[in-house]
C-alpha cells in the first residue's frame, strides 16, 4: 500500500473521512476530489494533520471532462468512488439527479479507470437486499425498495457487467448499518446520543427491529484493504458482523452510558414504515475470504467511542 497512488471521491463525507485516515496510515498517497461546496471540517477532525500529505481538487463530479482531466493528471492505480447521496425518501423530483450521482458518475470514473488501468472500488449499501431474507447473499438477487437503493443497484450492475465486459477491475463493497464518531446528525445513534446529552426526548419506534451495526473504522479498513486484495476483483462483498443487534438493546446501551437525567429514548413513540425488514443483516464470511477482513470494534466499544466523540465536540 505504500506509495499507491489512489483518488478518492467522497473524502469529506462520513465514511470518507476514515477512509482517508486508514489509507494516510498505510502511506498511500491520496487525491481527494470534493465538490466545491463541501466542507472540510469532517475529514480535518478524523484525518488531522496529515491531510498536509494529500492534494484536494474540487471539482463537480457531475461534470463528466473536468473529473476526466483530474483522473489523468492524478494518474491513480486505484480510483474509491465513496461520494453519494444517501437520502432513503428522496422526493421524485430529485429522483433523477441521485440517478446521475450514482449511476452517471460512476459511469464516468469506471470508463476512466479502463482507460488508466486503474482498480475501481465502489461503496454501494446493503440496502440493496430490501426485504430479502437474511443473512444475504452478497451473490446473490437484490430487492430495492427507495429511490437511493434502486439507483445503487442499478450502478453495481453495470460496474460488474457490461463494464467489466469492456475492461474494468472493479470491487463493490456493500456496508450495512455504519455507525461511528463524525456520522450524519439525523441517524439513529448520533441522534440519540445528541438527545441523550442534552436532555431532550427523542421520539422514535419500538426499536424491535434487528440490524447489523459495524464501526465506522473497521469498513474503512475493508475498502483499504479492497484497493489491493487480489481475490476481491469482480465480486460482491458484504461488510458486516453477521450478528444482528435489536435496535432496542442498542439503545439501552447508550442509555446506560450517558444516564441522561432527563430526556432519552421514547420507544414505541412513532410508526415503523411498512416496508421495513424485521431482520437486516449478511453474511461476513466472504469479506473474510476475499479481503482478509472481519470485524474487530465489538458493539460496546464503538458506542464508547462514538459517545467520547459526541461529547468533546459538545465542550467545544
Amino acid at each position: 500500500m505504500s506509495r499507491l497512488r489512489v483518488l478518492i471521491t467522497g473524502a469529506t463525507g462520513f465514511l470518507g473521512a476514515h477512509v482517508t485516515r486508514a489509507l494516510l496510515d498505510q502511506e498511500a498517497r491520496l487525491t481527494l476530489l470534493a465538490r466545491p461546496s463541501s466542507e472540510l471540517g469532517r475529514l480535518f477532525r478524523v484525518a488531522g494533520t496529515r491531510l498536509d500529505r494529500t492534494e484536494l481538487r474540487r471539482v463537480d463530479l457531475g461534470a463528466a471532462e473536468a473529473v476526466r482531466a483530474e483522473m489523468s493528471r492524478a494518474q491513480p492505480e486505484v480510483v474509491i468512488h465513496l461520494a453519494a447521496d444517501a437520502r432513503a425518501r428522496a422526493p421524485e423530483d430529485e429522483v433523477e439527479a441521485m440517478r446521475a450521482l450514482h449511476v452517471g458518475v460512476t459511469r464516468g470514473l469506471a470508463e476512466a479507470s479502463i482507460e488508466l488501468g486503474a482498480r475501481l472500488v465502489v461503496v454501494s449499501t446493503s440496502d440493496v437486499y430490501g426485504k430479502l431474507p437474511s443473512p444475504h447473499d452478497a451473490e446473490g438477487e437484490v430487492a430495492p425498495r427507495t429511490p437511493y437503493a434502486r439507483t445503487k443497484a442499478e450502478a453495481d450492475a453495470m460496474v460488474l457487467g457490461p463494464l467489466r465486459d469492456q475492461g474494468l477491475s472493479a470491487v463493490v463493497l456493500r456496508p450495512y448499518l455504519v455507525y461511528g464518531p463524525g456520522a450524519q446528525p439525523r441517524q439513529l445513534l448520533p441522534a440519540l446520543i445528541a438527545a441523550c446529552l442534552a436532555g431532550r426526548d427523542f421520539p422514535m419506534t419500538d426499536g424491535l427491529q434487528r440490524r447489523d451495526f459495524v464501526y465506522v473504522g473497521d469498513v474503512a479498513r475493508a475498502v483499504a484493504l479492497a484497493a489491493t486484495a487480489p481475490d476481491a476483483v469482480g465480486r460482491v462483498i458484504d461488510l458486516c458482523t453477521g450478528v444482528p443487534r435489536q435496535v432496542a438493546d442498542v439503545v439501552r446501551l447508550v442509555v446506560d452510558r450517558i444516564q441522561p437525567a432527563q430526556g432519552g429514548p421514547v420507544l414505541g413513540a412513532t410508526a415503523r414504515p411498512a416496508d421495513e425488514p424485521e431482520a437486516h443483516y449478511g453474511d461476513p464470511a466472504p469479506a473474510e475470504a476475499r479481503l482478509g477482513w472481519k470485524a474487530e470494534v465489538s458493539l460496546e466499544e464503538g458506542i464508547d467511542r462514538t459517545i467520547d466523540a459526541a461529547r468533546e465536540e459538545r465542550s467545544k
